[in-house]
């Protein structure tokens, strides 16, 4: 992280993001949040570039709740979520009234990418991801951070989009 954040500073970057919840099968979850929160605790004490440091939720088993959990346990101001949708759809609890609401004082970016409901990455607004309700929930909140669209190398799919 030491590496990203000054690239980062050097590039006027005002965030890098780090992928949470790729685990070994050997390791608990209770394990995992503590070794990631205090790595970010203990890289935060000596970080001076003020580069934030976003914890991005993966896709692997979707659990947006471990970003939240590690950002209340190291409850520093630069640290915080960026938050994909298509990987939220296989969080425990409903998205909207879970996960999202949740997570919203540490939110700083928003991710909107879509789903099939068997799973498959698909254009935005052909799968099962409530995006309206997203958006709507986003504003009636007053969030004021970054909401950006997954496209990648999806697009090439699906000329027609």
């Amino acid at each position: 992280m030491e590496k990203a954040t000054v690239l980062a500073t050097r590039l006027g970057c005002p965030a890098v993001s780090v992928v949470c919840g790729s685990q070994k099968g050997w390791i608990t979850r209770a394990y995992f949040i503590e070794w990631m929160a205090d790595n970010l605790t203990k890289f935060r004490r000596k970080d001076a570039t003020g580069v934030k440091v976003l914890l991005r939720n993966h896709l692997d088993h979707g659990n947006a709740f471990d970003c939240l959990e590690i950002c209340q346990y190291v409850a520093h101001a630069r640290i915080g979520i960026s938050l994909s949708t298509h990987a939220c759809a296989k969080s425990r609890d409903g998205f909207i009234d879970g996960v999202l609401r949740a997570a919203l004082p540490w939110l700083h970016l928003v991710t909107l990418a879509d789903r099939s409901a068997s799973g498959e990455p698909i254009p935005l607004g052909d799968g099962i991801i409530q995006h309206e309700r997203i958006i709507a929930f986003l504003d009636r909140s007053g969030y004021g951070a970054y909401v950006g669209v997954w496209a990648d190398d999806l697009w090439r799919l699906y000329p027609e989009n």
